[in-house]
């Protein structure tokens, strides 16, 4: 478990003497951009930190980063075993338990292959196809294919799986978050045989969650989202986190659709 010290709570806030220590959920080190584990300076980065790292310094807070199965995760965070993770209300198996922040961005699902993805209908690019995704995840726009056995998954516990399997052929697509497929594809200098889908499958609202326990801290974490959305700070985070590992341009079939709040590098 390893500890990382972020400073905030303005001085217009009531203390949270309750609030000194947040165990903050994660099931990889590498969900790159929006927290990896750095090697070099030996602590967390990316968007997630930045945001945590921008908060008034009135206060000292210990975000303990502990490593979990993302389904017992999921629970851990319910039972209070944790106070944090990064977690959209649609994922979840019972969200009216947690507490939410603001959108931080508009998260966007596409599907990934080592062909180009026709553009179709998302029933027709998925019919009877075999589909790399994560373990313990829901995907809204795929669970009806699922459960009609039009399409079929594959589950693994990382992205960089997914896109491991889909290259060695034994599935036919990969659904992924636009943000982190970007992230595996650029490591892995995979841009020359990986093809995004044209059309989006899926949207939500990336947002932190919350053990209702800390609901002052989504207070603060709220009014500091907006202050940073406002400010234009927010899209500069995600900009520069996003730019960091960006080596080339991943082909497309089509313009990149870029939603509000995420800034194309």
């Amino acid at each position: 478990m390893i500890c990382l010290y972020i400073l905030f709570i303005a001085s217009v806030f009531t203390p949270l003497a309750q609030a000194k220590e947040l165990k903050m959920l994660i099931w990889s080190e590498e969900l790159a951009p929006i927290v990896q584990w750095d090697s070099q300076s030996r602590t967390y980065a990316g968007i997630l930190i930045d945001i945590f790292n921008g908060l008034p310094k009135e206060h000292q807070i210990t975000l303990d980063f502990v490593l979990n199965n993302r389904s017992r995760g999921e629970f851990a965070l319910y039972d209070g075993e944790a106070d944090v993770s990064i977690f959209s209300r649609e994922w979840m198996q019972f969200p009216d338990k947690l507490l939410y922040s603001e959108p931080i961005y508009v998260q966007q699902e596409y599907l990934y292959s080592i062909s180009p993805v026709k553009p179709s209908s998302l029933e027709e690019m998925v019919n009877r196809k075999i589909i790399c995704t994560r373990r313990g995840y829901i995907y809204p726009a795929l669970e009806p294919f699922f459960n009609q056995a039009k399409s079929s998954r594959m589950d693994s516990r990382f992205e960089i799986t997914q896109f491991k399997m889909l290259r060695k052929k034994r599935c036919d697509l990969v659904i992924a978050d636009e943000l982190v497929g970007e992230w595996v594809i650029e490591k892995n200098n995979w841009q020359d045989s990986i093809y995004r889908s044209e059309q989006i499958v899926d949207m939500v609202n990336f947002t932190i969650a919350f053990h209702p326990s800390k609901h002052e801290v989504v207070n603060i974490v709220n009014k500091h989202i907006k202050r940073l959305r406002e400010t234009g700070n927010l899209d500069k985070i995600i900009y520069r986190q996003r730019s960091s590992f960006k080596k080339g341009v991943m082909r497309f079939n089509a313009s990149p659709l870029t939603p509000p709040n995420i800034p194309s590098p």
